[in-house]
């Protein structure tokens, strides 16, 4: 239930049958019954959420105008003093609806408590399973629980459509749900820039894919460093001889303490990308909360928000240059890590983050189609010179292209993201 807040004297009267005076009637009060997710204005004012305590209003008429994500209902109300008004969604008839249904669980099946919001608006908490009514528009939900990553995804509440999710958390970032569908790799091929654009000479693929769950930004020191003292990671990685620190003059950039235990974030970069970290430690991390590194096709499907015609997580190609395009707005590059999700305008359609700056993200070379002569392949991030571009093969100046680790070393420019198979993290 929300109400809202309006200016009030509460003081007017009637007098008694006999022209006595009497004692005021007491202030006229509105009451508004209606599913979060709703706003409102009075008399043309801006509209905004309510506070769910009854409140006064001044007597007289009123017009009240209902606000959701898609809709947009007027309400003529009279307020008497004395008495409380009462808009429910029986006077609100106009307005669509649709229902959510979410059960939440943790990596060992254990229900959790939890709250569901739709875009900064929470609108229910519940231990396991919560129902919520909300309006029938476009939503950006999040499930959250304290401690653990949390849950997003953008659905389409049709009216009056129940729609059901259930959803395992786990420890690490939040993860954004991809909604699988057919997908061009390669470059755009409908851009108005066609003269000299060197990356047409890449391959195009038609792939299908299926929906899976993505990290929303890359794990972080912290992260990591909390798998390591939880014991879920453990510090053997099974890898014969131990992982090979970066070269001595850019360990300084790595984010953690190489102790090859702890692995403690340095002071400062608990929330900047993990690196300096070998593909067996990000298998092993991924795997310890219930997810696998991406393939590679996975990954430029995310970064690209799922559309064939973006070059960029945000943009078609016209939004960079032909002679030079490369994902990034102008960050010089360096090998210095930032906070996750500093660019929030760089972010994907779907909210994901730092696919195109950052550390260089870890993926699996599954349907590569070029294929590296390398043992690692890795996507994304600008921390190098002269940056990375959204396709399968680097630039032959590119140092991604120069640098061809083995699944033991560490390197300052690595880190990684995981992904989850929707079967495993339910519906």
């Amino acid at each position: 239930m929300v109400a809202l807040l309006a200016c009030n004297d509460g003081k007017r009267t009637e007098p008694e049958p006999d022209g006595s005076p009497s004692a005021p009637l007491g202030p006229a009060m509105l009451v508004v019954e209606l599913p979060a997710g709703v706003k409102m204005s009075v008399d043309g004012g801006e509209p905004r959420a309510m506070p769910v305590e009854p409140s006064e209003v001044a007597p007289g008429q009123h017009t009240l105008t209902l606000v959701t994500a898609c809709q947009q209902l007027e309400v003529r109300i009279e307020a008497r003093a004395g008495r409380t008004t009462r808009v429910d969604r029986e006077r609100a008839k106009g307005l669509r609806f649709a229902t959510l249904e979410v059960t939440a669980r943790g990596l060992d099946g254990e229900a959790l408590t939890h709250t569901v919001a739709i875009g900064d608006t929470v609108v229910g908490t519940g231990e396991g399973r919560t129902k919520i009514t909300v309006p029938a528009c476009k939503h950006r939900v999040k499930v959250a629980s304290a401690g653990l990553g949390g849950f997003i995804e953008d659905v389409d509440f049709g009216e009056e459509k129940a729609v059901r999710r259930e959803i395992m958390l786990a420890p690490g970032p939040d993860m954004v749900r991809i909604q699988g569908g057919a997908f061009t790799l390669g470059p755009p091929a409908s851009s108005s820039r066609t003269l000299g654009r060197w990356d047409l000479q890449f391959p195009q693929k038609d792939v299908v894919f299926a929906t899976f769950d993505m990290d929303k930004t890359e794990v972080t020191a912290a992260q990591f460093h909390e798998c390591r003292v939880s014991g879920r990671c453990s510090w053997d990685v099974g890898i014969v001889g131990w992982p090979k620190f970066p070269p001595e003059h850019e360990q300084r950039f790595c984010t953690t303490e190489l102790d090859y235990g702890s692995r403690k974030p340095v002071e400062g970069r608990e929330d900047h990308p993990m690196n300096c970290i070998s593909y067996k430690e990000a298998e092993m991390y991924c795997t310890a909360v219930g997810k696998r590194l991406p393939t590679a096709t996975e990954w430029e499907y995310a970064a690209r928000s799922m559309n064939s015609e973006y070059y960029c997580p945000w943009a078609p190609p016209e939004d960079v240059s032909v002679d030079n395009p490369i994902c990034k707005r102008g960050r010089e590059p360096t090998l210095e890590t930032h906070r996750v999700c500093t660019y929030s305008d760089e972010s994907t359609a779907q909210g994901l983050c730092d696919m195109a700056s950052n550390v260089t993200e870890l993926v699996t070379d599954e349907h590569i189609i070029w294929k590296l002569e390398r043992d690692v392949p890795t996507r994304g991030g600008c921390n190098q010179d002269p940056g990375i571009t959204m396709f399968d093969k680097p630039l032959p100046f590119n140092r991604r292209s120069v640098y061809a680790p083995e699944t033991k070393d560490q390197d300052a420019r690595v880190g990684f993201r995981c992904v989850r198979d929707v079967s495993l993290a339910g519906s």
